[in-house]
């Protein structure tokens, strides 16, 4: 059974995990950087981490041709 069943959810389904990807980026990794005092190594690094699953899994994504 096939997750995306068209190019349309394809392309909606991309967007949306590099919208996540970005929020994760905003929210986590830059806010750390921001905020030295409460920079928190394992924070950082969870944040990086989940920002590039997101990204790869969105460019997997985007990158795959849908046959019908």
């Amino acid at each position: 059974m096939k997750l995306v069943k068209n190019e349309l959810q394809k392309q909606g389904a991309a967007k949306f995990l590099y919208d996540i990807a970005k929020i994760i980026f905003g929210v986590i990794v830059a806010a750390q950087i921001v905020k030295p005092e409460e920079f928190k190594v394992w924070i950082f690094a969870s944040g990086v981490a989940a920002m590039v699953i997101f990204f790869s899994l969105a460019y997997l994504l985007d990158g795959k041709e849908i046959r019908s």
